[in-house]
């Protein structure tokens, strides 16, 4: 399965990373944007064509009204599924949400509510992307969520031989001698939306790899071990990048919302 925030923001990221940008924050007007192009639709001849610009428009047709203070939700992806926050990571994103009070409040959106709102509104129960961005939302908005932080952290470690493997049948070899060796990558996503209309305000991301030495005898248990270290890493990775996000949307979404009400009193 493709992750979640890889197929979700797809064409969010294609416009706003290119080679290491770390973040990035997005504040224009849909309707200013579908004000360039002709209000007809464009079509080649074909109902598909024409039924996908409608797709197109609609897609366009959002507007940023994301105000701070704000009540931020912290949703969890993994293997794309919606995923209760471990205590480690929480409190990682506790010392943001504590350093930047300024912001809002900030709360984990929960699996569980989530599930249940979604059966209750009648949902199926599948494991699709599209099922899991309804879900994140109906969930966030069932906790009276004003945009929600979706994270998703890949992390994979392999296990390499050295060039003492051929003492892995020792007892020397196996279960003393660094006989294995641990190629561990990891990557980290960040998409800040709108509940009510999926605005993407923002994105960050961050990677890391790094290679750790481990005996044959009990490499599996390493393996896991260093793996549940990497995704806390990389989430403590990602936190200043999510940082400069926020600190870059903030003042860029004041703005945004002063023309909005200058235009409201005109």
């Amino acid at each position: 399965m493709k992750h979640f925030l890889g197929v979700l923001a797809l064409g969010v990221l294609g416009a706003f990373l290119s080679g290491c940008t770390t973040h990035a924050v997005q504040t224009s007007s849909g309707a200013d944007y579908l004000s360039q192009y002709e209000t007809t639709a464009i079509t080649d001849g074909t109902s598909g064509a024409s039924t996908f610009d409608g797709m197109l428009r609609e897609a366009a047709a959002v507007e940023p009204t994301l105000q701070f203070p704000a009540h931020i939700g912290l949703a969890r992806l993994r293997d794309g599924k919606l995923t209760e926050i471990p205590e480690a990571e929480f409190k990682v994103w506790a010392e943001l949400a504590d350093k930047y009070r300024l912001l809002g409040r900030f709360s984990a959106l929960d699996p569980l509510i989530a599930d249940f709102t979604a059966h209750t509104l009648g949902l199926d129960s599948g494991y699709g992307v599209a099922n899991t961005v309804k879900k994140v939302r109906l969930g966030a908005a069932r906790q009276h969520m004003d945009a929600i932080l979706v994270y998703e952290v890949d992390v994979e470690a392999k296990k390499e031989n050295t060039a003492l493997a051929f003492l892995d049948l020792t007892i020397i070899g196996g279960a003393v001698l660094p006989t294995r060796s641990m190629q561990v990558t990891g990557s980290a996503k960040a998409l800040l939306i709108g509940v009510r209309n999926g605005y993407p305000y923002g994105t960050a991301n961050a990677q890391t790899k790094f290679e750790k030495l481990s005996t044959s005898w009990g490499s599996d248990a390493y393996r896991y071990r260093i793996s549940d270290e990497a995704t806390q890493k990389i989430v403590i990775d990602l936190i200043p990048h999510v940082e400069d996000m926020f600190m870059e949307l903030q003042p860029a979404l004041a703005k945004v919302n002063t023309a909005q009400a200058t235009e409201q009193t005109e």
